[in-house]
Parts: C-alpha cells; structure tokens; sequence
C-alpha cells in the first residue's frame, strides 16, 4: 500500500521497475545459468532481514528499496555464473527505479522547487520580464501565475537522469574504473537540477507569452521532452568532460 501510495500509479512504478531490470540485464550480458546452484550468499540475505526490520520501524522507503536489492543479490549470487564481478554495478539501477527518491526526498525536492524559482526569477529579469516571487509562487507581469508544486520538485528528473545517464555511464566505465563511475553517477545529481530548471523555465516563458492555459495543457507535456533531451545531452556532455579531466590527472582515457 505504501508503494502505492507513494507512486500514484502502482502499474507506472511497476513499469519502470521492469524497465531498470531490463537495463540491467542488457548492460551485464552474456548471462550464464550455473550448471550447479550454489550455497545461498549469506551476507546479502542477513543484510535483506536487517533492512526489512528497520522498514517496520522507520517512515520511510529506501530500506525497503534496498531489502529488494539485496534478495536480488542473493539470486544472482546463487544462480549467475561469474557473479559478483563488474555487474554487481548494475544492481544500483533497480534501488534507483524503486520509488524511495519520491518518498524520501521531501528536502532535497523542496530544495530542488526554491532554487529552481529563484533561478527562473533571475533569467526572466534578465529577459526584461517583470515577476515577482514569493517562496515557489512566481507572478509575471503579463498576468500569468506560476506554482512550482511539489509534483514538479525535480525528484522524477533526478531518478530519470540517474536511470538514463547511469546506463550510458555504465556501458562506457562500468568495466574500465570504478572510481570514474561513482564519479559520474554523483556529477549526474546537479545535471538533474540543471534539466528540471530549464523545463521550468521554458514553461514560464511560455505562460508569459501564451497564457497559462497553453503553458498547464500543450506545453506541460512537452516540457517532459525537453527534460528527456536535457538529460540526454547532459549526460553526454558529461561524460567527456569526466574523460578529459581523468585524462589530464592520470594520463589515460576512459572512454573506449
């Protein structure tokens, strides 16, 4: 119940869950059966009965996330051949697409709606655009009104850049450094910040100077395109940059 009430829509939260499995499975391929079971990996398993403890007596959903993860782990352990080696990597993509960043996020997405309005306020002045900001409320001169709500803090950005990005991180570096990895999930946190502003912004422009009906309808969905583009381009952009700043530090590439 909880995981539904978090997600809105559990088939949506199940989706994407089925999709981080999918991306998972096609980043660590070729995937062998071992001929012969193995004794169940005991680590993992006390791990996943001390997370679900501390699920029932705390309000949030990440120790859930990572009671999952860690059955997951004692599956492969037990049933995948070669496991763990460089995949043990990839089970940080099913913890991110379980919905605890919306649960549990509550600060850093209320962090993510003020600067991000702060942010939209300074370049519409810049623009000449008259606006005037009160917390996450945002009135421009040509009538139109603007409230960043919490549905619009950022947190399904940063889950969607954290997904997306982390796969092409992952297929470039997952192998060669795990130092350059963690490097590049950590940078993709702010490139999330960066996406979800430029969608806020793009819609108070097109409130400004369309009309809120345009800029909470047509435009609203579109800026879900925008955001995916910013995140695609983003993470590239993001990857030669780590590349060429690991280059310069330690005389190689990690880009293959």
């Amino acid at each position: 119940m909880l995981f539904f009430k978090v997600t809105g829509d559990f088939w949506d939260a199940l989706a994407i869950w089925i999709f981080s499995l999918g991306l998972m499975y096609m980043l660590g391929k070729p995937w062998f059966l071992k001929d012969k079971p193995q004794i169940t990996p005991l680590r993992p398993l006390v791990l996943a009965f001390g997370f679900t403890f501390l699920g029932l007596l705390v309000p949030w959903l990440w120790p859930w996330a990572l009671m999952a993860v860690c059955l997951l782990e004692v599956l492969l352990g037990r049933f995948i051949q070669g496991y763990p080696d460089h995949r043990r990597l990839l089970i940080f993509f099913p913890f991110i697409a379980f919905p605890w960043v919306q649960a549990d996020g509550g600060l850093l997405g209320l962090f993510f709606r003020l600067s991000g309005a702060r942010v939209v306020e300074e370049a519409l002045s810049l623009l000449q655009i008259p606006v005037e900001r009160t917390g996450v409320h945002l009135m421009l001169g040509s009538g139109a009104s603007l409230y960043v709500e919490a549905a619009c803090s950022g947190l399904n950005t940063l889950s969607l850049m954290l997904l997306c990005g982390g796969g092409v991180v992952y297929h470039l570096w997952g192998k060669v450094s795990w130092m350059a990895y963690g490097c590049g999930l950590l940078l993709l946190l702010p490139l999330a910040w960066v996406a979800n502003t430029v969608r806020l912004f793009s819609v108070a422009l097109v409130a400004h100077y369309f009309g809120e009906v345009t800029a909470a309808t047509l435009w609203h969905g579109a800026g879900g395109v925008i955001m995916v583009l910013c995140c695609f381009v983003g993470s590239l952009g993001l990857l030669f940059l780590i590349d060429c700043l690991w280059y310069r530090f330690f005389k190689r590439r990690v880009l293959t």
